[in-house]
């Protein structure tokens, strides 16, 4: 059991509607006073005729209000001046867990435990003894539902004809879902509550979020109403254009362009609108536009506040309450003299650079060209003193000057493909060739270098390859000799080997690698990065024994990059290199 608390009649409680009507009560309390009767209202109100009139002696009035009694769902309970039950309804006696007649002329301490029992017995001597009703609320065990239940209940005085008090009234009405639901609306109410603050507070954070974005932004930003009416200025916009936010709320934003570029440019830059924004500022399509420019992210002319005129990248979009109907503008400016300046310095340079570039290149094929023609005459004017009969001195001194042209010729060609490959004027080729007779051909042409030096030239081809492919069979020469050349040069002892084999086929189109293999003196691992770029040399020691311009590798990866290739090389210094292309061909 739980300890009572007064309180106020609440809805659906005794006494505002809910219990028995006041006359009842009134009727009710005309009885009191009159001994116990065991067998109900009936026979507890039988005989008091004298005192009340002659209506109450009535048989049916007495049989009225036990029907009266046992309909009402609510327990409903009389008492003497005793504390005894002189009546209990079914309701009553089923919370009880006793019958009617049982629970007649008992009282609470015979029925309930003690202290409950002595709080009920006190809270009727202050009704009986006070003449006042008292509403209150208590938890007590329902004996009828096995659990314990909510009861708000009423307990009134009742009074004799001669106005004394005779006993009391009290009638029960079970609360409990009330109660429930009572609280489950309070912790609703508690939750939303919670839910508000929590929004409230989220709402104050996203505000201040954004009043230190608006603050921290490196671009200008400015939000208009619907009319074109500045509503914001972040502290960007104040520094780029030279006025504070308060000069410029509720201005024309249209003051911030220049009036000659917004008059030039405005009637265009209608067609460039961003999705969403025409209809916001042309509802009709006779309306002439509410004062702002608009285009998405172009390009306006700006003033500042000092009269300097600056170029600015303008972003615009539509501003859009929780309903989602447009509001106002918000434009993003970006200051673009600066990237104006680099542009125009960047158009500058380039500018130079193609110049210089094509200055280069022309130099560079005419010098080729004006180089070749003498060369020639030297190379061929050294051949034919080869074959006239010259002391051997002499016979050595043409040598010398034949290998320094033949030197030089090769040098020159290299500069003249060089500024082709990066004038982007060099042809290819598709003809049809046989590849085995180019392969052994360009072993062939190696085949004098390499028996001078004591090297096996070595030449191993797979079965599978085909017979003729289509490609430039010279750009393809060109590569394998370089390759190979190179081989020979930088190995004093060993073998220099070609290997050619078909990796993939598909159909008409064949994907063939082709290694170039030595056991020379290998490349230093911190110069494979830099191998294939011009004028780098695999061998940059002071000697320099081995010679050469350093564009051959670069060439070489130039012309494999244009015939749709790949150029790798592995190498260890001492243990010799393998340089390996990977080129696609048409089968002839």
């Amino acid at each position: 059991m739980t300890t009572s608390s007064s309180a106020a009649p609440g809805r659906g409680t005794p006494g505002d509607g809910g219990g028995p009507p006041r006359d009842f009560l009134a009727t009710l309390a005309a009885t009191a006073g009159e001994p116990a009767h065991p067998g109900g209202a009936a026979e507890a109100f039988a005989g008091t005729g004298a005192a009340q009139g002659a209506d109450a002696r009535e048989p049916h009035s007495a049989a009225l209000l036990e029907l009266v009694l046992e309909s009402s769902p609510d327990p409903i309970w009389i008492k003497d001046l005793q504390g005894r039950f002189t009546m209990v309804n079914s309701a009553a006696a089923a919370v009880i867990g006793r019958s009617r007649r049982a629970l007649v002329g008992l009282r609470d301490r015979d029925v309930l435990p003690a202290a409950f029992a002595d709080k009920l017995e006190a809270e009727d001597l202050r009704v009986m003894r006070d003449g006042e009703s008292l509403r209150l609320e208590e938890a007590l065990f329902d004996a009828g539902r096995a659990e314990h239940r909510i009861y708000a209940s009423v307990k009134v005085p009742l009074r004799a004809a001669d106005g004394r008090i005779a006993g009391m009234l009290g009638i029960a009405r079970d609360v409990t879902e009330h109660k429930a639901a009572d609280q489950a609306l309070a912790e609703l109410n508690g939750t939303l509550e919670a839910q508000v603050r929590e929004r409230t507070l989220a709402l104050q954070q996203f505000a201040a979020r954004e009043r230190a974005i608006l603050a921290c932004a490196a671009s200008a930003i400015v939000a208009t109403d619907l009319q074109g009416r500045i509503t914001s200025f972040n502290p960007a916009a104040e520094t780029l254009f030279g006025l504070t936010a308060a000069q410029v709320l509720g201005c024309p934003v249209l003051h911030l362009h220049d009036a000659r570029d917004l008059q030039a440019q405005l009637p265009q830059r209608l067609e460039e609108l961003p999705a969403g924004t025409m209809p916001v500022l042309r509802p009709a399509a006779e309306t002439d536009v509410p004062g702002i420019p608009v285009a998405s992210s172009s390009e306006w002319l700006f003033v500042h506040a000092g009269g300097r005129r600056f170029p600015g990248l303008l972003s615009l979009s539509v501003l859009r309450d929780a309903q989602q109907q447009p509001v106002g503008l918000l434009g993003v400016v970006t200051d673009l003299s600066e990237r104006k300046a680099l542009e125009d310095e960047l158009r500058r340079r380039t500018s130079q650079a193609e110049a210089a570039s094509a200055a280069k290149n022309a130099f560079l094929a005419n010098m080729s060209h004006e180089l070749r023609t003498p060369l020639n005459a030297i190379i061929g004017l050294g051949h034919v003193l080869q074959q006239m009969a010259l002391p051997p001195q002499a016979q050595a001194y043409v040598g010398h000057i034949g290998d320094a042209g033949a030197h030089l010729l090769q040098l020159t060609n290299d500069v003249l493909d060089l500024s082709r490959i990066e004038a982007g004027q060099l042809r290819f080729e598709a003809v049809v060739f046989e590849l085995r007779p180019l392969l052994h051909e360009v072993l062939a042409v190696l085949q004098p270098q390499a028996e001078a030096k004591g090297l096996r030239l070595l030449a191993e081809l797979a079965p599978e390859l085909p017979r003729s492919l289509v490609s430039d069979p010279l750009r393809l020469r060109q590569v394998l000799l370089n390759l190979l050349s190179n081989a020979v040069k930088f190995t004093d002892a060993g073998d220099v080997t070609l290997r050619a084999r078909v990796l993939v086929r598909d159909g008409r189109q064949v994907l063939l690698r082709l290694d170039v293999a030595d056991t020379g003196i290998g490349i230093d691992p911190l110069a494979l990065p830099h191998l294939f770029e011009p004028f780098t040399q695999a061998d940059v020691s002071a000697t320099r024994r081995h010679g050469g311009s350093g564009l051959g590798l670069s060439i070489v990866r130039r012309l494999v990059d244009l015939m749709g290739g790949t150029l790798l090389v592995s190498s260890q210094p001492g243990q010799g290199s393998t340089f390996s292309l990977k080129l696609p061909f048409d089968v002839g």
